[in-house]
């Protein structure tokens, strides 16, 4: 992987983030949104045994999943601070990567002249 491509990830991913965090938001609050939404399907239904077990299991796994999405949110959150209080940075280096970028795609067409006849020697 170049240095470029490094930094290109680097900023794809502090991008991205803010993204996913939303994403993760809504998912949680979908999530809390059918949870509410089975417990007062348990709480004002008498439901056979086999309804009240399947509500259960599907409890659990909008639990889990809300869960998920709670902690996606809240591990993005140092990122989106950092990323904010350092917008300056971040524009910093999306013009250090243009420059990298530059660089790279200049030492791959270098060609070297040789200054001296030194090397006719072994012709």
């Amino acid at each position: 992987m170049t240095n470029s491509e490094h930094i290109a990830a680097f900023t794809a991913f502090l991008r991205k983030a803010d993204e996913w965090s939303r994403i993760a938001e809504a998912d949680e609050k979908e999530a809390f949104a059918q949870r509410l939404d089975i417990e007062h399907r348990l709480e004002l239904h008498d439901d056979d045994y086999r309804t009240t077990a399947r509500l259960g299991k599907l409890l659990r796994q909008v639990n889990r999943r809300r869960r998920a999405a709670k902690n996606t949110a809240e591990a993005l959150a140092p990122v989106l601070q950092w990323a904010a209080e350092n917008r300056k940075a971040l524009n910093a280096l999306d013009q250090a990567l243009g420059a990298t970028r530059k660089i790279e795609e200049q030492q791959k067409s270098r060609v070297y002249t040789p200054r001296t006849d030194i090397l006719q020697v072994i012709e």
